[in-house]
C-alpha cells in the first residue's frame, strides 16, 4: 500500500517513539522510510537566540546545534537496520516554518506517506492555531499519520519507558559504528577506544542499573506471570563477556590481527541487537502491565534520581561527540 515513508525526527526521546511507530509500520507495508531531519540554519545561528546561548553555554550550544544531526542519525538509522527496513537519512534548513519544509521533504523524496508526532499538549485550539502537526495535515499532498507520544504531565511510566528505548537506540546506533569504523578502510584507532570506553561506561553506570531495577520490580510484582525475565537477565552476563572479548581483542590486536576483532564485534553487536528486542518486547511490555503506579515511581527514582541524571546526561554528551567525530571522517 505505501512505498515510501516519510518520518521527520528530533534529538527528544518522544521522537523514538515516532521513529519506533514509523519503522513498524513500514515493516509491516514493505516501505522504505525516509528520516528527515530540520537542521538549524546557519544565519539563524550566527544572530538569532543561539549565538546568545553560544556565550552563555558552549556545551549547550554544541548539544544542540553541532552533536545532534549525527546522533539522530545514527539512532534513526540502527532502529530501521534492526528492524530489517531499508532506510535513508535527509537533513534540510529549518527557517522557521517547518510544515513547509516538512511537505517540501515529502514531495522531494516521493514519500506517499507521513508519519509525525504530536505530544498532546495542546488545547483543541492551539493546535488548531499554531501545531505543526496540524499545519502538516491540512498542507500534506499525501495521508499523514500521527503518532501520538503522550500528554503531559506524563505518568512515570511513559517516562521511564520513552528513557530506556532511547538509550537501546544509542546503544544499538553506537554499536553500528563500531562495527563500520572497525571495517573502514582506515581505521581511527582513537575514536575506536573512545567508543569502547563509553560503550563500558554506558552499560555499567547508566542503562544496566535502571533494567535490573525494573527487573526487580517485576519479579516482586508477579514474577511468576512473566515470561522471559531470566533470559533477559543472562543476557546481561552474556553481554558483559561478549564485550569483554571484544575488548580484549582489541587490545591484543596487535598479535591476533584485526580479523578476530571484527568478528568480536560482529557478535557482540548481534547480542545487543537481541537482547534490545527482548527488553522492548518482553521486558518493557509486561512491565507496563504489572506494575502498579507505586512501583512506577520506585523505578523511576533509578532512573531520574540525581546521580542517574547526571550520569545520563553526560553519556549522552559522550554518544552526541562520538557520532558527530564518526559523521566528520
Amino acid at each position: 500500500m505505501y512505498k515510501n515513508i516519510l518520518i521527520p525526527v528530533d534529538e527528544s526521546s518522544l521522537s523514538m517513539l515516532v521513529i519506533e511507530r514509523g519503522v513498524e509500520l513500514a515493516r509491516v507495508f514493505g516501505a522504505r522510510v525516509t528520516f528527515l531531519y530540520l537542521q538549524a540554519d546557519a544565519q539563524n545561528i550566527v544572530d538569532g537566540d543561539a549565538g546568545l546561548l553560544h556565550a552563555m553555554s558552549p556545551l549547550l550550544f554544541a548539544r544542540k546545534y553541532l552533536w545532534a544531526d549525527g546522533y539522530v542519525e545514527a539512532k534513526a538509522l540502527a532502529w530501521a537496520r534492526m528492524s530489517g527496513v531499508e532506510a535513508g537519512f535527509v537533513g534540510a534548513l529549518n527557517k522557521g516554518r517547518v510544515h513547509e519544509e516538512i511537505v517540501e521533504a515529502a514531495r522531494r523524496c516521493a514519500a506517499d506517506l507521513i508519519v509525525i508526532g504530536s505530544h498532546g499538549r495542546r488545547s483543541v485550539l492551539q493546535k488548531i492555531l499554531d501545531s505543526v502537526t496540524v499545519k502538516v495535515l491540512l498542507h500534506s499532498p499525501v495521508p499523514v499519520f500521527v503518532a501520538e507520544t503522550g500528554v503531559m504531565p506524563e505518568p512515570m511510566k511513559s517516562r521511564v519507558i520513552a528513557r530506556l528505548r532511547d538509550e537501546h537506540a544509542d546503544w544499538m546506533a553506537l554499536a553500528d559504528q563500531l562495527v563500520a569504523a572497525l571495517d573502514a578502510e582506515r581505521v581511527d584507532s582513537d575514536w575506536i577506544e573512545d567508543a569502547l570506553a563509553c560503550l563500558a561506561r554506558f552499560s555499567a553506570e547508566v542503562h544496566q542499573p535502571k533494567e535490573t531495577r525494573l527487573l526487580a520490580a517485576l519479579r516482586g510484582s508477579n514474577g511468576e506471570q512473566c515470561e522471559g525475565l531470566e533470559e533477559i537477565a543472562a543476557e546481561h552476563e552474556e553481554e558483559a563477556g561478549l564485550f569483554a572479548d571484544l575488548s580484549h581483542a582489541w587490545n591484543a590486536r596487535a598479535s591476533g590481527g584485526m580479523g578476530l576483532v571484527r568478528d568480536a564485534a560482529e557478535k557482540w553487536r548481534a547480542l545487543v541487537r537481541r537482547h534490545v528486542k527482548a527488553e522492548n518486547g518482553a521486558l518493557l511490555l509486561q512491565a507496563e502491565r504489572a506494575l502498579s503506579d507505586a512501583a512506577w515511581q520506585k523505578v523511576g527514582y533509578e532512573v531520574f534520581g540525581d546521580d542517574r541524571q547526571a550520569a545520563s546526561i553526560a553519556h549522552q554528551d559522550e554518544f552526541r561527540q562520538l557520532f558527530a567525530r564518526f559523521k566528520g571522517h
